[in-house]
């Protein structure tokens, strides 16, 4: 069952394969000016909305998804700085940008090397314009 995308990396899950968030957080904020005035309080004016933020926390099984594709995937478009569509639940987010990507590797020995048993990422993500 498809739960959404980043770009080309799809979040799903299914009996062979796992490619879920396991929290999704977004943050919005709007700008406001404060403006002095001699003998009054203080102006507040509306500017516009800020970027939204979005914190996505993904756990990466080497048994039911390549690590290294949705890795490649991500650090691509983080390092290229590339504004991709974000699909999550049902609902289209817009473009974002990946501006920060955290990864905890859990590792295994397996015919006598050590690989990854899974990869736990935290991407933080700002709205694109």
């Amino acid at each position: 069952m498809q739960i959404g995308s980043l770009g080309e990396v799809v979040f799903e899950a299914s009996s062979r394969k796992l490619v879920s968030p396991s929290e999704f957080t977004a943050s919005y904020e709007a700008r406001y000016a404060d403006h002095e005035v001699l003998g009054s309080p203080d102006v507040t004016e509306y500017l516009a909305p800020k970027p939204a933020e979005v914190t996505i926390q993904i756990r990466l099984y080497s048994s039911m998804c390549d690590i290294d594709e949705a890795m490649g995937h991500l650090t691509d478009y983080m390092a290229g700085g590339a504004a991709v569509q974000l699909i999550f639940c049902g609902r289209d987010f817009g473009q974002y940008t990946i501006r920060k990507m955290e990864e905890t590797i859990a590792p295994q020995l397996k015919d006598r090397n050590l690989t990854p048993s899974y990869v736990d990422l935290q991407l933080t993500l700002k709205e694109y314009y």
